[in-house]
């Protein structure tokens, strides 16, 4: 669908509290304000918590978008964005109004504190996985050399229960009219 230009950044969406479709909204706002720009959306997906499972299921998605800035620069605004949606880190896995993950950063591979890019998770995570497939099915991980589509078929991944609650045009229509 996107496939003839290349977006090199590669985001996450996750919420659990609230009202999570408009947290999505807040995000999307708030990162286009900081000079990122969101250029495509996935579908929206819910699915079980992982880990720590006491908790509220998620809304996920994945937005393909760019930005002329260094991968730290994004990484601070993914987190700013975040704590103004109220993001604590009391725990690994806890429950959050807003998640933001950089999966990919112009097909580089980056190890340094606080930030690995391609995310050291998504292959699996179907959450990801899948609404990536949606989005950019050719894109290649740059440390295996595979393809999003190809992860999507021979990596495992969980969870399985995974059901689409908002197609990506009816994101973009909430998105505008939010």
């Amino acid at each position: 669908m996107h496939e003839r230009r290349s977006y090199p950044l590669v985001l996450a969406l996750g919420s659990n509290l609230g009202d999570r479709l408009r947290n999505f909204c807040f995000a999307a706002r708030g990162l286009e304000k900081a000079g990122i720009h969101l250029e495509a959306f996935s579908s929206v997906v819910e699915t079980p918590p992982i880990g720590y499972l006491d908790q509220p299921p998620f809304l996920n998605m994945v937005a393909l978008a760019s930005a002329d800035l260094p991968p730290q620069r994004v990484l601070s605004i993914f987190q700013s964005v975040e704590e103004r949606m109220g993001r604590t880190r009391d725990f690994p896995n806890a429950p959050r109004k807003l998640d933001l993950d950089l999966l990919f950063f112009k097909g580089r591979i980056l190890r340094e504190e606080g930030l690995q890019v391609p995310h050291p998770r998504w292959k699996e995570r179907s959450f990801v996985v899948r609404p990536l497939v949606e989005v950019s099915p050719h894109l290649r991980d740059p440390e295996t050399g595979w393809q999003v589509h190809e992860v999507a078929r021979f990596w495992p991944m969980e969870p399985q229960e995974l059901q689409t609650v908002l197609s990506a045009e009816a994101f973009q229509k909430a998105l505008a009219g939010s």
